[in-house]
């Protein structure tokens, strides 16, 4: 069975509080970097999971670092099989 992760988007005021809740919600190690690289390694590494996010114009708030996270997000999900991300 597939774990199940929510992200609530408009908890994701910054890119330091977007990374840190992303981090803290998927339940990464203290050693994750914080910046979209570490992010796509760490989802690279995931077991099978789906990962939803909710209120996505809540990204607004991230400017163009919006469609990078994103970007990352779609990326890692085609580079790991085992993720599902909507």
């Amino acid at each position: 069975m597939k774990k199940k992760y929510v992200l609530d988007c408009n908890k994701m005021t910054d890119r330091e509080t977007a990374h840190e809740y992303i981090a803290k919600v998927l339940g990464f190690p203290e050693y994750y970097g914080k910046n979209l690289d570490a992010l796509f390694d760490c989802l690279t590494d995931m077991k099978s999971c789906e990962i939803k996010m909710e209120n996505k114009e809540g990204l607004k708030k991230l400017g163009e670092y919006n469609a990078a996270l994103l970007a990352v997000f779609k990326e890692a999900a085609l580079a790991n099989g085992k993720i599902n991300f909507s």
